[in-house]
């Protein structure tokens, strides 16, 4: 089963023909309200691809809280450790969309108020991996020495922009814990800091440093050797939560015993389904993924992955 730890949110899109400029109104030409947060998303994507899937989140006793911890349940995700307080609400975050990009302004919420002491023994029964997206870095570090000695559990990383801006010195710690460290590639240069990767590697050389590129596909970096993947030509509707689903991807085709090049271009096909529908939580299920593989011509890896 796989762990997921990390923020819960409403997410609320406003499209737009434009950003407003200070002062300016403009008129949304649609909305919507989907459910989101980081971990949560990646959550729900595994389950979506098959995998035994727990969250561990904060949420709110009010309507969010409860829309989300239904939304969890529909896709059968294991929300028995959902921590769920009375006086802060639930995380939202606001998204204005446009043709060329997006704006959001998140209020963290109840988020915040998860912390390393929710983690206990109970929560890694049955887990094989534990991931954890941004939040806390002291949850990350609590959540994967819990997770190697109680359950030898594997870990992935996803920091985000903000954790990662503190660099190699402070995050040290977590990433001697890490296994899968997934990060793009600005967030790379603000976790070396004008370090070398090699000077990561010096930190736990057996961590795979696996790279999301946008438009530009994916790599990765085993052992100071770089695997790249291209991304899949699709129509790009909606982008919020690609890094998720890829994260998800990724890890899923590693529990399948998937060659490390053949991760990439699954988790590539995963996020890539995403992004041509609208919405953080538009991850594929996996007769999806194995339908878009056989399109785009990779009917053995499709045959790999259904078997």
């Amino acid at each position: 089963m796989f762990l997921s730890i990390g923020n819960a949110n409403i997410d609320y899109f406003f499209v737009v023909k434009r950003m407003p400029r200070e002062d300016e109104e403009v008129e949304a030409v649609n909305f919507y309200v989907e459910p989101g947060g980081s971990a949560s998303n990646v959550a729900v994507a595994l389950a979506r691809l098959g995998m035994s899937s727990r969250i561990l989140c904060c949420i709110g006793n009010d309507l969010e809280g409860k829309f989300l911890l239904n939304e969890f349940n529909k896709e059968h995700v294991d929300t028995r450790y959902i921590k769920v307080v009375d006086y802060v609400a639930t995380g939202r975050v606001f998204i204005i969309l446009t043709e060329g990009g997006k704006r959001m302004i998140a209020y963290r919420g109840a988020n915040k108020l998860l912390s390393a002491n929710d983690l206990y023994d109970e929560v890694f029964r049955e887990i094989e991996h534990v991931h954890v997206s941004g939040g806390k870095p002291e949850i990350a570090l609590r959540a994967f020495s819990m997770a190697k000695s109680l359950s030898k559990a594997t870990t992935s990383y996803d920091p985000g922009s903000t954790i990662a801006r503190r660099g190699l010195g402070e995050l040290s710690s977590i990433i001697a814990y890490t296994d899968y460290l997934f990060l793009n590639e600005l967030e790379l240069e603000y976790l070396l800091k004008g370090a070398q990767i090699s000077d990561l590697l010096k930190i736990n050389p057996r961590v795979q440093i696996i790279l999301k590129r946008g438009a530009r596909g994916s790599a990765l970096i085993l052992s100071g050797r770089r695997v790249e993947a291209e991304a899949f030509n699709v129509r790009v509707v909606d982008v919020t939560g690609a890094g998720d689903a890829f994260d998800a991807g990724y890890m899923a085709a590693v529990k399948m015993g998937l060659e490390p090049w053949e991760r990439l271009i699954f988790a590539n096909a995963v996020a890539g389904i995403k992004v041509s529908r609208r919405g953080a939580r538009s991850s594929p299920k996996l007769s999806e993924v194995v339908e878009f593989l056989r399109e785009k011509g990779l009917s053995d890896l499709a045959k790999k992955v259904r078997s």
